[in-house]
């Protein structure tokens, strides 16, 4: 007798899309006010708005299969949902420290702990740290004078006195 696996069901996954799309639509009215320091926001806003308006369409008009899970063990699921929260909370804390501190210091770091944890290769962790670094900090700021917003860290040093 051979296993026949039954028809999923299409998933709703579309709607992740369009609160991406809000997300970013969002991103993307704050950035007006910004001026010259708005071009990297707002870029980086019509960029997601394009992809998730295309995973949006495309999941409602094909979907994609939810039930996988189903087919897999109980610790595997548990597994999966972990890894999930996990990468979730990680994009909550690069966002975060983007808003706190800026680029030039969240996008190194996250890096760096990112690559040297999950695969324990810290030489990879740490060349890679400094190339995003030289990469946010050298060529856009200081190269090609690409302001970025100011963090909520500089707007403290600037009303204390410190900066």
């Amino acid at each position: 007798m051979a296993i026949v696996r039954a028809k999923a069901a299409r998933s709703a996954t579309w709607w992740v899309g369009v609160v991406l799309f809000v997300c970013a639509a969002v991103t993307l009215y704050i950035g007006r006010g910004y001026g010259r320091a708005g071009i990297m926001p707002n870029f980086a806003s019509l960029t997601i708005m394009l992809l998730s308006g295309v995973h949006t369409i495309h999941g409602l008009l094909f979907g994609v299969v939810v039930n996988d899970e189903d087919w897999h063990a109980v610790e595997d699921r548990k597994a999966y949902s972990r890894r999930r929260m996990a990468y979730f909370l990680m994009a909550l804390a690069v966002g975060l420290g983007i808003w706190l501190v800026g680029f030039h210091i969240t996008l190194p770091i996250f890096l760096f702990l990112f690559i040297g944890l999950t695969l324990r290769q810290w030489m990879l962790a740490s060349v890679m740290g400094v190339a995003i670094w030289i990469f946010t900090y050298v060529v856009l700021s200081q190269l090609m004078h690409i302001v970025f917003p100011t963090t909520l860290l500089r707007r403290w040093m600037i009303m204390s006195g410190y900066f």
